[in-house]
């Protein structure tokens, strides 16, 4: 199920109603978890038990974490750490990419001779995997730095992961500013559903009437074998503009219905077209993603700290690692490629450690939306 289905507006709907009526805090988190469940399900439903397991592994990881942090049992919470962490990155690549390094390894045994069948599991993707993915990450990492408590209430942990308008599209909210409003409640009110309305209008315009419409348009400029050059001018402006409205339009949608149950998402686009430098630009695009990336990558490996050799190895081991976790198996090239030109804009070794990180961080992000 996507923001444009009717399906969600009658689930939508239906939420917003049943909570209205319902004045129990754990009612209302049963609610929101439901719809949540049936968002998600809309699309395949045997994916939800993934969900299930990967959420109740971090929960889990979670207060041995916590538990043994309060003992100063540092092994243990290492431990912890690394289940959680590695369970799912392993989730993670084998839905995304096992196939794909299968039959590249294959393709390569060919070139030397050596004959070989690939072994392919032919799974489908499971739509927002990468999101939930990070969220779970950031929870995991965030327990251990002892920078939020680890949830004692499954069913809050759940909501923090499930919430249904950032499940499969973010923004990636962290466990520090999302858990505590959900540990709070739901809440429905005339003011949050009015300004989560038009919110989520605005998102709904830019999405179904600027980016939808352009993407014919572009597709056929780009199909030309012989484009002009205004061709391809006016075609990379309204591929910039696609994408943009594209994302941004599915963020405002995410965060404007949030906000009619009482929730703060952060905002992921502040106006990056219209700033003066590549480095600015990045620092307004996908803000949730490049954020992690910092914290939870270019931080820990080292950061800005050290020669420029050293930074430059940080900054190429983070974006790898960022195109892994956000880009199709097909377009891991692409992606990885695209990010070059962000590294060498940015200036971002000469900068200092309590800086951002480059935004070229992001450049991984910059295709069209997709469920993973």
């Amino acid at each position: 199920m996507n923001f444009t289905q009717t399906a969600f507006f009658v689930l939508l709907a239906f939420a917003l109603a049943s909570v209205a009526i319902t004045t129990r805090t754990e009612i209302r988190k049963l609610i929101i978890l439901g719809c949540s469940f049936v968002f998600y399900g809309w699309w395949d439903w045997r994916f939800l038990g993934l969900v299930l397991v990967s959420t109740t592994i971090d929960f889990l990881a979670g207060l041995l974490i916590e538990s043994a942090r309060r003992n100063d049992d540092e092994s243990t919470a290492k431990l912890g750490l690394g289940v959680a962490v590695g369970a799912n990155l392993l989730i993670l690549g084998v839905f995304k990419y096992f196939d794909f390094f299968s039959l590249s390894i294959t393709a390569a045994f060919h070139q030397i001779g050596i004959k070989i069948d690939p072994v392919l599991i032919h799974v489908v993707l499971p739509i927002g995997i990468s999101f939930y993915t990070f969220h779970a990450i950031s929870y995991a990492v965030d327990v251990y730095r002892g920078d939020v408590p680890a949830s004692r209430s499954y069913l809050d942990y759940l909501n923090f992961v499930m919430f249904f308008p950032q499940l499969v599209a973010g923004p990636i909210a962290r466990a520090s500013h999302l858990l505590p409003q959900v540990k709070k409640g739901f809440t429905i009110n005339i003011d949050a559903i009015y300004s989560g309305s038009q919110l989520f209008l605005f998102g709904l315009v830019k999405k179904l009437i600027l980016a939808d419409n352009l993407a014919p348009l572009v597709d056929r400029i780009f199909s030309n074998p012989n484009p002009t050059f205004i061709d391809i001018v006016f075609g990379g402006l309204g591929f910039m503009t696609q994408i943009y409205c594209d994302f941004s339009g599915y963020t405002d949608m995410a965060r404007g219905t949030a906000r009619m149950f009482g929730i703060a998402l952060g905002d992921n686009f502040k106006f990056p077209f219209l700033v003066a430098n590549p480095r600015d630009f990045w620092h307004n695009w996908h803000i949730s993603l490049s954020t992690w990336l910092r914290d939870y990558l270019f931080i820990p490996i080292g950061g800005s700290r050290g020669s420029s050799w050293f930074v430059a190895r940080n900054l190429m081991i983070t974006m790898l690692l960022g195109v892994f976790g956000t880009a199709r198996a097909g377009t891991l090239s692409c992606g990885v490629a695209s990010t070059e030109p962000g590294l060498s804009c940015t200036g971002s070794t000469q900068k200092a450690e309590s800086e951002p990180p480059p935004r070229s961080l992001q450049a991984a992000s910059v295709t069209r939306r997709s469920p993973g």
